[in-house]
């Protein structure tokens, strides 16, 4: 069971896919860390299309 501190914050269709016992593969941290890679990849152009 999760901490109250954070249960309080997640809504309640959170609440129930986690009381399932379903946990993400990846955490908030390597999701951003992907992200930030993706974001260097792309050059900084007037014309690019992104």
């Amino acid at each position: 069971m999760l901490p109250t501190l954070i249960a309080n914050f997640l809504s309640p269709a959170v609440m129930r896919i986690l009381s399932t016992g379903w946990a993400p593969e990846w955490t908030h941290d390597r999701c951003i860390c992907e992200l930030i890679k993706g974001y260097t990849i792309l050059k900084n152009s007037t014309y690019a299309n992104v």
